[in-house]
């Protein structure tokens, strides 16, 4: 399976990662370019992006992991979950019941 990483911070680099040798890291996104690349660098054929649209967006991402900041989270994962890609989420998924219930009725 493809990967698209949205979120290059610990924890998106802890799940690039986990990746077992069925999967690979295609595309990754992060506000700061510079943490994207150096992701992007560690795995072979692998796009970094300043914009987690790009990532949600991309043709050959087939499932995407979404490692961002609370805030973001629930945006990232609809737009990915809307996308039709399957979508692994940190915790929490939202910072209140109204986000999740959204996450949930998208799903």
């Amino acid at each position: 399976m493809q990967i698209g990483i949205v979120g290059c911070g610990l924890i998106g680099q802890k799940r690039a990662r986990s990746l077992g040798r069925d999967h690979q890291l295609i595309a990754v996104a992060d506000l700061n370019p510079a943490r994207a690349e150096a992701l992007a660098s560690q795995f072979g054929g692998c796009q970094a992006f300043p914009d987690w649209r790009q990532v949600v967006e991309h043709p050959g991402v087939e499932m995407v992991i979404v490692a961002t900041t609370n805030d973001s989270i629930p945006l990232v994962a609809s737009a990915a979950l809307m996308a039709g890609n399957p979508t692994l989420l940190e915790k929490p998924a939202g910072r209140n019941p109204v986000e999740v219930a959204a996450l949930l009725e998208i799903s």
